[in-house]
């Protein structure tokens, strides 16, 4: 009768299989990831990277012709400020430190920093909306106390919050330098090198 050989596992053998078995499933989640991100975004549970732009374009006119701004007219995922045509601040709920930059937008047309700003102007009166080009999850809660949705996709973004994530997972990047370890440029194309 024949006889039956075994076969011999040999070390490269073994090693080539974990390899390929551990590509095969970063594969496969960078590819569930990626379709389960797009079904979020499809379903409104989480806002596009580009919504609160978009809003605020919708909502440009309305605030422009207002009686009065106040924050309901606001569009979400922005903070504003409303200065008088000499820098006086009327009203918002934009942070102290980002005040000083949104006049300097309203009088200047520059900034820096990890937030975009628009300018409405009014007839007596400017608003400055500040805005992030990041997905936001829809809920005020999960925007507040979980990890961004773009940290599933995408490492490589530079906001403060993400600086103090990054670090906590052992990549370091120095606020004063230009670039982090990927070569990804940190901040935005007209801001200046302190952030």
């Amino acid at each position: 009768m024949g006889r039956v050989e075994k076969r011999r596992s040999t070390l490269s053998g073994i090693f080539l299989r974990y390899v390929l078995m551990m590509l095969g499933l970063l594969s496969t989640l960078g590819i569930c990831t990626v379709l389960i991100f797009n079904i979020l975004v499809n379903s409104g549970s989480i806002y596009p990277a580009n919504y609160a732009e978009r809003k605020i374009n919708e909502a440009y006119e309305s605030i422009q012709n207002a009686d009065e701004v106040t924050e309901d007219i606001i569009p979400p995922l922005c903070r504003y400020v409303v200065f008088s045509a000499d820098g006086k601040v009327l009203g918002g709920n934009m942070s102290e430190d980002s005040v000083e930059i949104a006049w300097n937008v309203a009088d200047h047309g520059n900034a820096s920093g990890d937030y975009f700003y628009k300018v409405i102007p009014r007839s007596d009166e400017y608003v400055v909306l500040q805005y992030s080009l990041m997905p936001q999850y829809q809920s005020a809660f999960l925007r507040e106390y979980f990890i961004g949705p773009q940290k599933f996709i995408d490492d490589h973004s530079c906001s403060e919050r993400d600086y103090n994530y990054s670090a906590a997972i052992g990549k370091l990047w120095k606020k004063d330098e230009a670039k982090n370890k990927t070569g990804y440029e940190c901040g935005r194309a007209n801001q200046g090198s302190g952030s």
